[in-house]
C-alpha cells in the first residue's frame, strides 16, 4: 500500500507501482495465463456442471420412469498466434441416449406401462405435461390422475371420467379403459419427434419444446411400471471419479494462482 511508503520517495512508489502494472499485463497476456489459468477454469466449471447431472441421476435411480442425462461437451479453438491456439471446453447441454429402464411388475392393474416409444400426458394448469410413470389412481371427482392427484389425458387430451358406481376397472394393451367391461376410453400416448426437447420439471415430470403426436400404434402393459434407466453402479462410479478429477483440477487452479503471484512479486522487487 503506498500510504505505507512513508520512507520511500513517491518517484520510487510510482515505479514500483507500473513494474507490477506491467508484469501483470505481461502476465495475463501471455501463452501460459491462457493455456493454463482460463482452459483449466473452463474445464472445472464443464466438471461442475456434469457432476451436477450425474448426482442427479444417482439421486433418481428408483424414481419409476426416469431417464438419465448425459452431458454434451464442445471445445471452441481460439488463435492466440500462427503457432499457438487455445482449445476451451463448456458444457452445450444435456441428452437422453433413448434407452428406456425395465418393466418392474407390480400386478396392480392400474400401473401402467409403455412398451417401445411415447409418453403419458398429464393435465396441470401450466399446460401439458409428459411422463413414463403410468401409475393411475381415482380421485375424489372420478378423475383418472397421477400421484400428485394431476389428471391424465386420453388419446384426444381430456380428463378421463369413472362412472361413480364402478366395481372394476382395466386397461388392455390398446389403451381401452373397461369400467366394468364397459370401454370408456382411450388412454393416450403421445411421440416427442426430439426428446431431447423435453424439459424436467420435477414430479417425474416433463414440459415440451415442441408439439406432440398422438400414437396409433402402441403396447400398453397393464400390472407393471417402468423402471429408472439408470444404473447406480456406473453412475456412482461416474460421480466418484468426477468428484476426484474436480479435486485436481482445483489442486492446479491453486498452484496456477501461486505461482502467478510468486512471479507478480519477484518482478516488483
Amino acid at each position: 500500500m503506498i500510504h505505507s511508503l512513508t520512507l520511500v520517495t513517491p518517484i520510487i512508489v510510482l515505479f514500483r507501482h507500473i513494474i507490477v502494472i506491467i508484469a501483470m499485463l505481461f502476465y495475463c497476456n501471455s501463452a501460459y495465463a491462457n493455456n493454463s489459468t482460463y482452459i483449466t477454469l473452463s474445464n472445472q466449471i464443464a466438471r461442475k456442471t456434469q457432476l451436477a447431472i450425474v448426482a442427479n441421476n444417482v439421486a433418481n435411480a428408483n424414481t419409476t420412469g426416469y431417464e438419465a442425462d448425459n452431458v454434451l461437451f464442445k471445445n471452441i479453438d481460439t488463435k492466440q498466434s500462427t503457432k499457438r491456439s487455445n482449445s476451451f471446453v463448456y458444457t452445450e447441454g444435456a441428452y437422453k441416449n433413448g434407452n428406456r429402464g425395465t418393466l418392474q411388475t407390480t400386478n396392480r392393474p392400474m400401473d401402467l406401462a409403455i412398451a417401445g416409444e411415447g409418453y403419458f400426458k398429464i393435465l396441470t394448469v401450466q399446460g401439458d405435461r409428459y411422463t413414463l410413470n403410468g401409475g393411475l389412481f381415482i380421485n375424489s371427482e372420478y378423475i383418472l390422475v397421477n400421484a400428485t392427484g394431476l389428471p391424465f389425458a386420453s388419446r384426444d387430451g381430456q380428463p378421463i371420467l369413472i362412472p361413480v358406481d364402478t366395481q372394476d376397472i382395466r386397461v388392455a394393451a390398446d389403451g381401452s379403459i373397461y369400467a366394468d367391461e364397459d370401454i370408456i376410453g382411450i388412454i393416450g400416448v403421445f411421440s416427442i419427434s426430439d426428446i431431447n426437447q423435453l424439459i424436467k420439471e420435477g414430479n417425474n415430470l416433463y414440459s415440451s419444446k415442441v408439439r406432440d403426436v398422438v400414437l396409433d400404434d402402441f403396447t400398453i402393459i397393464s400390472g407393471a411400471l417402468r423402471s429408472s434407466n439408470v444404473s447406480s453402479t456406473k453412475a456412482m462410479t461416474e460421480m466418484v471419479e468426477l468428484q476426484r478429477s474436480l479435486g485436481a483440477t482445483n489442486n492446479l487452479m491453486s498452484g496456477i494462482a501461486d505461482l502467478e503471484r510468486s512471479v507478480i512479486t519477484k518482478v516488483a522487487k
